[in-house]
């Protein structure tokens, strides 16, 4: 065992040896030791009838003795006081049953026998060491000085001998009992330190993991879903800083959705605008499109980050032309509120942008793309007709094998000053044809 796990365990088990002491004297007090010793007159009468006043009147010192001893054990005390109490309790009770020898027959008393018991119950005692030591000296040094005194003759002489071989053989036994109680003692304090370890760690898992919950909780209200995938998988972190990535950015607008909020009731226009962007969502992701935010009646989204995806640019023109289908399958459901043909527009440009989470640390913090693209996008958006979805060059190359594709007039751009970008609106799916057997 470790040296310092030993010391760590020997202190305490000296803490919790006050109260062993107590709880172990005041129980063989009450109903051990005097019970005991009163319960032995019947012996003494039937043995030493004529001495029968005298034994009962030594035995009743047994009454006061316990009395006293539970008087002093009347509140908690340190583990010196303990032992000084057991101590004094092991004397007494060692001084009748060696006032009962000296009353008899001296040494050759049976009654010599009840100073083996005394030293086994010192052996109960959880004292320390040296006390354990002590109390069986003062259990037998008064003995073996009357044995000194009245072992005058041989016949006396081999008497004394015989005891101190039992004597000897109690005491070897108590030390026996004594180490392995002890050794049993100090292995439950280890067992249960060890429970209490493991009782902290699993407490502490438990916390790691309900915090882990907590947090992604939050991060499911605050972030996309892909995101959220990418920090449980370890593939990005909050702390990470905003990195170079190429993505394909698509924003998508309701048309003229300033004029129908004029003209149609709040509750009408919130429903439609809530409508709008849980299907848009909803289909965004089920093609892995990182949702960037909601501005006003408009989604702006992008793949690419976090996760690398080699065919992002196809995911949003997947994700686009499947949300204009969808608007114009369900028209019916929107003209109840919109009360007029319900349509959004598209557009979609691919290029560096920085990703990554920005935002205040101690607030709130969004995973967002920020540079050429997501601009560009904006811009094409926002020159796109009704239900229809404009792409920029880049885009357009990647594409242009699986849609049919349409050019526009090239354009100019605020913010893009200088330069001229080549768009082409998306039609519909090409149907794959079968190659020749």
């Amino acid at each position: 065992m470790d040296p310092i796990e030993f010391k760590t365990l020997a202190e305490l088990r000296d803490q919790e040896r006050s109260e062993e002491i107590r709880a172990f004297i005041v129980t063989a007090m009450k109903y051990l030791s005097a019970p005991i010793l009163l319960g032995l007159w019947v012996l003494d009468m039937i043995y030493v009838p004529h001495l029968i006043w005298i034994t009962l009147a030594i035995r009743l010192t047994s009454i006061p003795l316990v009395l006293l001893t539970i008087w002093l054990f009347r509140k908690p005390v340190d583990l010196t006081r303990a032992q000084q109490i057991g101590t004094f309790t092991v004397m007494g009770n060692a001084g009748i049953i060696t006032a009962l020898i000296w009353v008899t027959e001296g040494i050759s008393s049976p009654y010599y026998a009840g100073l083996n018991l005394v030293t086994m119950a010192v052996t109960c005692i959880p004292s320390t060491t040296r006390y354990v030591v002590l109390n069986m000296v003062l259990v037998y040094y008064p003995f073996l000085i009357m044995g000194i005194i009245k072992g005058g003759t041989n016949t006396q002489a081999r008497v004394l001998c015989i005891h101190l071989f039992f004597i000897a053989g109690t005491v070897l036994m108590s030390v026996i009992m004594r180490l392995y109680m002890e050794r049993l003692r100090l292995a439950e304090i280890k067992a249960r330190l060890a429970l209490k370890d493991e009782v902290i760690s699993r407490d502490g898992i438990i916390r790691i993991k309900t915090e882990e919950m907590v947090n992604l909780n939050q991060l499911v209200k605050q972030f996309s879903p892909q995101v959220v995938r990418a920090i449980q998988t370890g593939e990005i972190s909050l702390e990470d800083t905003v990195e170079s990535r190429h993505i394909c950015a698509v924003f998508i607008d309701i048309v003229k959705s300033t004029d129908r909020m004029q003209m149609i009731p709040i509750d009408e226009f919130t429903e439609v605008i809530a409508s709008f962007m849980r299907d848009t969502t909803h289909i965004l992701l089920d093609h892995d499109v990182t949702i960037d935010k909601y501005l006003g009646d408009g989604v702006l989204a992008f793949s690419g980050a976090p996760m690398n995806q080699e065919d992002y640019l196809l995911r949003v023109v997947h994700s686009a032309t499947e949300i204009r289908e969808y608007f114009q399958r369900h028209q019916d459901k929107y003209l109840a509120f919109w009360k007029h043909p319900f349509e959004v527009r598209f557009g979609i440009a691919s290029g560096s942008a920085n990703v990554g989470f920005y935002g205040s640390e101690k607030s709130f913090r969004s995973y967002t793309a920020i540079g050429e693209p997501v601009n560009l996008a904006a811009r094409l958006c926002a020159a796109a007709e009704p239900n229809t979805i404009l792409v920029d060059g880049p885009v357009y190359e990647a594409i242009k094998d699986a849609y049919e594709t349409e050019p526009n007039p090239k354009k100019t751009f605020k913010g893009f000053e200088g330069r001229t970008f080549d768009i082409h609106s998306i039609g519909h799916r090409r149907r794959k044809t079968a190659k020749a057997a």
